[in-house]
């Protein structure tokens, strides 16, 4: 089968608005990056890595025939979230934030573009 017949819809469990930066690292030790309570960066660190990585390669072969839906999650001090936390407060701040993307326009517009693409 060609490549031209192929479509290929992604969708991602949330990407952490706040990225790592190496300045945020520079005296990190074990303990900081297997920290729970900053939603374990080291997890973070190589679940994006590898997602980003994926998404790069799909998108160089398929071109406008992949399809990535991958919302991003904010994180603050007042409600701080984690992709690897499964507590039910955690769980319940993550429910919020696909609500929120799904209510917001942007999130609409990609799903009936989605829904349109698929009923050709």
């Amino acid at each position: 089968m060609s490549l031209e017949n192929i479509l290929v819809v992604s969708f991602g469990t949330g990407q952490m608005e706040d990225r790592i930066t190496v300045n945020d690292t520079k005296t990190w030790g074990i303990i900081d990056w297997l920290n729970i309570k900053k939603g374990i960066p080291l997890l973070e660190v190589y679940a994006d890595g590898s997602a980003d990585l994926i998404d790069y390669i799909a998108t160089q072969l398929l071109k406008d025939k992949y399809n990535r839906y991958q919302l991003l999650v904010p994180n603050s001090k007042e409600k701080p979230i984690s992709t690897f936390q499964a507590d039910p407060q955690n769980l319940a701040n993550l429910v919020d934030v696909a609500n929120d993307f799904l209510d917001r326009s942007e999130g609409d517009r990609q799903l009936e573009e989605l829904a349109a693409y698929l009923s050709i």
